[in-house]
């Protein structure tokens, strides 16, 4: 009996896939995920921590130009650091994909390859900082993990 046991584990935890489990919790969880992002953006800061960035004539400036602050003021929204924030299309267009041993946070609005363009920041702008990370792992992938692994074994 007890080798029947060991042999049953043996072969669950070769059907087990850490992986593939990771990806199924991020991509079960795209909206906690994308809201990480979207207040992130918010903040005016990329996925290295820094301010965002934006690409115009002559160079790269961490504030907007005076036309867009006067329209954004207008519009009672953010003028003092980068947000990529104007009619809220973009931010509820945000979404998680997760294949394999990564994830990435994308966006179907037309014109996103165009913030891309225009970001100085460049595709930081949809990467979670370190903190962000560690809040993601701490509050969902790992305890979600463990759920599934214990499931996986449950009754072994």
């Amino acid at each position: 009996m007890p080798l029947t046991d060991f042999h049953n584990k043996i072969v669950a935890l070769q059907k087990f896939s850490a992986a593939q489990t990771v990806a199924d919790i991020i991509n079960e969880n795209g909206g906690y995920i994308s809201d990480l992002l979207r207040r992130q953006l918010r903040s005016g800061i990329d996925g290295s921590g820094e301010p965002i960035t934006l690409r115009r004539k002559g160079g790269v400036y961490p504030f907007y130009a005076d036309s867009t602050v006067r329209l954004k003021e207008f519009k009672g929204q953010e003028t003092g650091y980068i947000t990529f924030h104007d009619s809220g299309t973009f931010y509820s267009s945000i979404y998680v994909f997760a294949s394999g041993d990564s994830f990435l946070l994308d966006s179907d609005v037309p014109y996103f390859p165009d913030i891309l363009l225009s970001s100085g920041s460049g595709d930081k702008i949809m990467e979670l900082t370190q903190e962000n990370l560690q809040l993601l792992s701490n509050e969902i992938i790992k305890p979600q993990f463990e759920i599934a692994f214990n499931l996986a074994f449950n009754g072994l």
